[in-house]
């Protein structure tokens, strides 16, 4: 069995420097980096784009997030 990831650094392509800028930045969880938009992640954390993408499907990989959406408002109001 795969070992439990909770740190930040321990994330596939987060080393001691990205996950200063990420901790400066505000992210010191992986549920704080798998919620965040990637957008986010480049524009606080000064990350590359294909740099934040990747702990992002990391950090999702890691909590097994499954976003489920909801449905229609119409459906929702009856009609």
């Amino acid at each position: 069995m795969a070992e439990e990831i909770v740190n930040i650094q321990d994330l596939n392509g987060v080393g001691p420097v990205t996950a200063g800028k990420l901790r400066d930045a505000g992210y010191d969880s992986i549920a704080s980096l798998a919620i965040a938009p990637i957008r986010e992640l480049i524009e606080k954390a000064g990350l590359e784009n294909s740099v934040a993408l990747k702990i992002s499907r990391a950090a999702r990989e890691t909590i097994q997030t499954d976003f489920v959406t909801s449905p229609p408002n119409s459906s929702m109001r009856g009609g």
